[in-house]
């Protein structure tokens, strides 16, 4: 996670040309079923988000969540990862 929120906070994880990272609002968290997790606040196409990067059964994940700027959504966002199930 360490290294992953580095590379978020420099910028080199490459995005879309229309996607952002907000370096400031990048965080290491921790998923209930998949373990250490890094996330960031994005914009995609003028539409907030959040960016999430965790690894789990030997792969590494990027999730990206357009919540169009809806708190409801980023809960219910929150909600599916915490019910991720590795496998």
């Amino acid at each position: 996670p360490a290294a992953a929120a580095a590379k978020l906070q420099a910028s080199q994880l490459p995005l879309p040309s229309n996607a952002s990272i907000d370096q400031g609002t990048v965080r290491q968290t921790e998923l209930p079923t998949v373990g250490p997790a890094v996330q960031a606040d994005v914009s995609v196409a003028a539409n907030k988000g959040t960016l999430t990067l965790f690894a789990a059964a030997g792969r590494d994940y990027v999730v990206v969540f357009v919540n169009g700027g809806s708190s409801k959504a980023e809960s219910d966002f929150m909600k599916m990862l915490d019910s991720l199930r590795p496998g």
